[in-house]
């Protein structure tokens, strides 16, 4: 079984049918990728997740992240926030057993005018389905997850990957962990992706999930993230977001006057 089987019974016979890298072929493939997407983001409407081993929908209250669109907009985080991302990619792996997405968190702020350092975010911790996420030594291979009660679950150990980053080539390892991602890149994770895909001055993460029905990993979580952005003092975000020219007004320094 693999994502696509989960969504609809088509059968190897049926994908024997889009092999070859023709047009035709790859029509066909762009159609049924886009047509399971469609599906297996339907546990990302609010307070709804759709289990596409039973066709049933769960209800959930827990805000989940964003369906792909081109309407949606990166929030810019001061401070600490909760929050979940959009998902902007989604590749599947040759025998579809393996899915993969790139979720976009948060713009990347510029230089505090307090002190004249550029802001840095930290990731203090990652929520799969409401449930805090325990890593493995990398800080970034699900070890288990923890509810609101302190109830450890193994369901998901090994099966979900989630490296979150502030650029490429820019690998952040989540609050707690010592593991040294200096090498780590996005895009040797997510297939499909090369240098090209900078992602610049974009908090993101790339998660990977392996298909697994007994354990009911069959469509993609609803992911949050506990981020901190460095810049906190309400002078330095006002400063920020007014001068700011890629999120912000884009107002020119010289016009602004404090004191």
């Amino acid at each position: 079984m693999s994502f696509i089987d989960d969504v609809i019974s088509i059968g190897k016979s049926t994908v024997g049918f889009l092999p070859g890298e023709g047009i035709g072929s790859s029509l066909a493939r762009t159609a049924l990728l886009g047509y399971t997407l469609n599906r297996i983001s339907k546990s990302n409407q609010p307070g709804v997740t759709t289990d596409l081993a039973n066709s049933q929908e769960i209800d959930r209250t827990a805000r989940l992240q964003v369906n792909p669109s081109v309407d949606n907009k990166l929030p810019v985080v001061y401070g600490q926030a909760h929050l979940g991302g959009i998902v902007i990619d989604v590749q599947l792996s040759a025998d579809n057993k393996e899915l993969y997405f790139v979720t976009a968190i948060s713009e990347i702020t510029g230089t505090r005018m307090s002190d004249n350092t550029s802001s840095s975010f930290n990731i203090k911790n990652v929520y799969i389905n409401n449930n805090r996420v325990v890593f493995d030594s990398t800080g970034m291979i699900v070890k288990y997850t923890v509810d609101a009660d302190s109830n450890i679950d193994y369901s998901y150990a090994d099966l979900i990957r989630i490296e979150c980053y502030s650029a490429s080539t820019t690998c952040i390892v989540p609050d707690g962990y010592s593991y040294n991602a200096s090498s780590k890149r996005a895009y040797n994770l997510m297939p499909g992706w090369d240098s090209t895909y900078a992602m610049a001055d974009t908090l993101f993460a790339v998660v990977k999930i392996i298909y697994n029905q007994e354990k009911n990993l069959t469509s993609i979580p609803d992911v949050k993230f506990h981020v901190q952005n460095s810049m906190s003092l309400p002078s330095d975000c006002v400063y920020d977001y007014m001068t700011n020219t890629r999120y912000g007004c884009g107002i020119d320094s010289t016009e602004i006057y404090y004191q």
